[in-house]
């Protein structure tokens, strides 16, 4: 254990140690691997996997479709979890050239967000 952290809370460690959230390390790698998906950067999944939106959004324009699922399970598979968040990306970072610039545009927007709240 790291000194002077035992007493501390979760958030309170985090903070003094300058780490983010599993949660938000979780959905950071979700979005990585998303962009992947959509720029063809990784062959291994199907390319139906994720499908583009007919309506672009007005937050960005490569909305992803959702489809709809009838079993609350199936809405914790990876395609039908990452869509809403996505969807809420703006331009700035879903059109990102490549993988190092989304993912500085991604950090960006995530502490922004986080400012925010």
């Amino acid at each position: 254990m790291i000194n002077g952290c035992r007493s501390l809370s979760y958030d309170d460690r985090l903070e003094r140690l300058g780490l983010t959230k599993l949660e938000d390390r979780h959905s950071r790698a979700d979005m990585i691997l998303v962009h992947k998906i959509l720029n063809h950067k990784n062959n291994t999944y199907p390319l139906n996997l994720l499908q583009k939106s007919d309506r672009p959004g007005r937050v960005n324009c490569l909305k992803l479709f959702k489809p709809r699922s009838r079993l609350q399970m199936s809405g914790n598979r990876f395609a039908i979890r990452v869509i809403e968040q996505w969807n809420a990306l703006p331009n700035r970072v879903v059109l990102s050239i490549d993988e190092k610039t989304f993912k500085k545009n991604l950090d960006t927007y995530m502490r922004e967000i986080r400012g925010q709240l």
